[in-house]
């Protein structure tokens, strides 16, 4: 093999690499979340597209992303009061606002990767690093509507949502290499 077709291949892999990891950081559903689809339990409810989705009509939940669907499923674990479920709800249509665009400034970016690949193009800094930062405005506002969440819980809600698996668990439980490695 001569040298150009190793470089193209190797380059083909990370970018393929990159992408995967890339699409299952920005709709990760957290683990042990027990996303089934299904988001109806006992006589609660979740909101979903126009109006409440209750037992009856689960329809509505599951055209929601994983990410809305997973903040409502533990929105009916933490209990939430009425009015807490108004802030959410209003939280999650201003995230819907936004996020349209976000999901389209990807697929932008990585279309624009694509065809720098099939055009043979072997410096790609500006389309991965477009695909970064689309990806990663992706993941904040995720991150942030799980903050809006958060922010509306009384105390105790927030303690019972530290040991649910959220992406802000996750981020609770993270060691802290800032403190760990300045005591060494």
């Amino acid at each position: 093999m001569n040298t150009q077709t190793i470089q193209s291949f190797l380059l083909l892999m990370i970018v393929a690499i990159s992408t995967c990891a890339v699409g299952q950081t920005t709709r990760r559903v957290p683990a042990g979340s027990g996303n089934t689809g299904n988001m109806t339990t006992g006589s609660n409810s979740v909101p979903g597209g126009s109006g409440m989705v209750t037992n009856g009509s689960p329809n509505a939940a599951n055209s929601m992303d994983p990410n809305q669907q997973n903040i409502w499923k533990v929105a009916l674990e933490l209990g939430l009061t009425p009015d807490q479920s108004a802030q959410l709800e209003s939280s999650v249509a201003t995230y819907n606002e936004g996020h349209a665009g976000l999901d389209n400034a990807l697929h932008d970016a990585r279309a624009a990767l694509a065809l720098a690949l099939t055009n043979g193009q072997t410096v790609l800094d500006v389309e991965i690093e477009g695909v970064i930062s689309a990806s990663s405005k992706v993941q904040e506002a995720d991150l942030k509507l799980w903050a809006s969440l958060f922010a509306i819980c009384t105390p105790n809600q927030q303690k019972q949502m530290l040991n649910i698996q959220t992406p802000l668990s996750q981020a609770a439980s993270q060691p802290n290499t800032t403190t760990t490695s300045q005591s060494q």
